[in-house]
């Protein structure tokens, strides 16, 4: 019998097939737009076991709305903690975007990538059931960080990360409350209380050292570092610098609304992120403003011109 029709689709009557996650090494099987974990395929080898929960979750398909998928039921163990994992990447990969379309080289924010770090970090506990996953094994993810010499704060981010998803788990029935509610009571690294590792902080560039380095670089660059410097803007901030964002009703304070900022996403619909320009940075940032409006007034094609053809804008 084809598995495909006419239009290369895959026919509504045969069972897809059976795939395994690569980095966590479990099978799973989509049926009627959800995920079903198989449990675990070492060696990306399906068993008869996982084809045969397969050809069941395909059959109460077809014979109406599947159940929702744990093969570990059938020892009534419940979700895993890979399980957990699929699940949760499945819902970061489609809710941690950028959907303005800010960067043409990037899709995710960084809590997608928070989230698949903390999905490896857990990979020790990957067959254990959620409902068994208790507070010292949190402790001792957070341990074997500290062993690797791992910063203090990046620590106890992945801590708060964990109960993050764990968290979301609990209305999607993959973990029970009473665990998340128990894993809330494992502390953060204290300062002086623990041997991890103290960030010293992000320390200020020298003035001598800004400027030895504005007299070398290219104008362009030289113009960035100088607004950054005066205004205290983000990096992306400085590079999205358009004519049209710049209030200019007050010619002593010019007023620059950049399209996008850090903390946006959690911003109230009413605030906007305000950048004030005085009359020394209008001298300096004049010449990049004599361009047309919807152009960003700092280009990478005059830095690098012989790259142009492959920059595009931004």
């Amino acid at each position: 019998m084809a598995r495909e029709n006419s239009a290369g689709r895959r026919r509504s009557d045969v069972m897809p097939s059976i795939t395994v996650d690569r980095k966590t090494q479990y099978a799973r099987i989509s049926i009627g737009g959800k995920r079903h974990a198989l449990g675990k395929a070492p060696g990306g080898k399906i068993a008869f076991e996982q084809q045969r929960a397969a050809a069941r979750l395909w059959l109460e398909h077809l014979n109406g709305s599947p159940k929702v998928s744990d093969t570990a039921n059938d020892q009534n163990r419940g979700p895993t903690i890979a399980e957990l994992c699929i699940a949760y990447l499945d819902y970061a990969d489609k809710y941690f975007i950028y959907r303005d379309g800010r960067y043409s080289h990037r899709r995710h924010t960084s809590s997608y990538g928070n989230a698949k770090r903390v999905c490896a970090l857990l990979a020790p506990w990957y067959d254990t059931p959620t409902a068994d996953f208790e507070p010292n094994n949190l402790e001792e993810l957070m341990a074997s960080q500290v062993a690797k010499g791992l910063k203090r704060s990046t620590i106890n981010k992945y801590r708060k990360d964990c109960l993050t998803m764990f968290g979301w788990g609990v209305p999607k029935k993959l973990i029970p409350a009473s665990v998340v509610d128990t894993l809330k009571y494992v502390r953060g690294l204290q300062p002086g209380r623990t041997d991890a590792v103290e960030s010293e902080g992000v320390q200020a560039v020298a003035d001598d050292v800004v400027e030895a380095t504005i007299a070398q670089a290219h104008p362009v660059i030289a113009g960035m570092i100088r607004f950054q410097r005066l205004t205290g803007s983000r990096p992306t901030e400085t590079c999205i610098l358009r004519s049209s964002r710049i209030d200019k009703t007050d010619a002593d304070i010019w007023v620059y609304f950049p399209e996008y900022w850090k903390t946006q996403l959690t911003a109230k619909k009413k605030d906007r992120r305000a950048i004030m320009i005085d009359e020394k940075l209008q001298e300096i940032i004049a010449p990049f403003l004599e361009r047309p409006d919807d152009q960003y007034c700092f280009s990478p094609k005059e830095v690098y011109p012989p790259q142009a053809d492959r920059l595009g804008e931004h």
